[in-house]
């Protein structure tokens, strides 16, 4: 075999996020990437409460973005099993950020949120 003929197998190509969301909860920002195709929009984060992969589809919930921020129309809930038995206590609805909470302090670097998760 010839090392120069060897080249690697990949069967999924790993796009970028066409953009990043941030959303405030409580005192911690998450980051969240955004694919969009056409008029759709997929989300996808990481669970705080499981960590499992959330992905969040524009046509499946009224989802809103804009460059002012992200706005989802129901509520969101991980349905993973929790460590314990019954489905991960996730549970929170996303809003636009009020005046107050459009900016957070990350490490000492300001960053522009893009909505804001409320407990349900």
């Amino acid at each position: 075999m010839n090392p120069n003929q060897n080249q690697g197998l990949m069967l999924n190509q790993e796009a970028e996020p066409q953009r990043r969301f941030n959303i405030l909860y409580q005192d911690v920002v998450w980051e969240v990437d955004g694919y969009q195709t056409g008029d759709l929009w997929l989300l996808l984060m990481i669970c705080p409460k499981c960590g499992n992969n959330l992905s969040i589809k524009s046509d499946q919930k009224p989802l809103k973005v804009s460059p002012d921020g992200l706005e989802v129309g129901d509520p969101i809930r991980c349905s993973h099993p929790a460590e314990f038995g019954g489905i991960c206590p996730f549970h929170v609805v996303l809003e636009r950020p009020a005046k107050k909470d459009r900016v957070a302090c990350v490490e000492g670097i300001n960053r522009h949120v893009d909505a804001v998760a409320r407990d349900m």
